[in-house]
């Protein structure tokens, strides 16, 4: 995807989705010269953010993470939950509540269903 940056410029998304573990996001200057690049879907990045997103709109969460890999509706405070599959060892992924009114309500880390689903499979 393509995402309009605030101070101008434009910002390339790279997804390996749904079930990729990394997204790129590649900045680009008005002249479409590329001023950075970098790996948003990491641990320590997804951290850092956490505090960060809640009130972020709908739009701005695009442009920080990409496309989540998948959507569903009824999050904790209705709306709707974005997940974000990444690496980690603990098998989590990155789940954001995005409300009604298109802005983030929480950001949090939970266990990745598909493990629980590989566990199943091995019994």
């Amino acid at each position: 995807g393509r995402h309009a940056l605030p101070q101008g410029g434009s910002r390339l998304e790279y997804a390996s989705g749904p079930y990729g573990l990394e997204t790129w996001m590649v900045d680009l200057d008005a002249a479409g010269r590329v001023t950075g690049a970098r790996q948003v879907l990491e641990y320590g990045a997804l951290t850092a953010l956490q505090g960060e997103l809640p009130g972020m709109t709908r739009e701005a969460l695009l442009r920080t993470l990409g496309r989540p890999g998948e959507v569903r509706s009824g999050g904790r405070q209705g709306g709707q939950v974005w997940s974000w599959r990444f690496f980690s060892p603990f098998c989590l992924w990155f789940q954001v509540g995005v409300g009604d009114d298109g802005r983030v309500v929480d950001a949090v880390f939970t266990p990745d269903p598909l493990c629980d689903a590989r566990d199943d499979e091995r019994q």
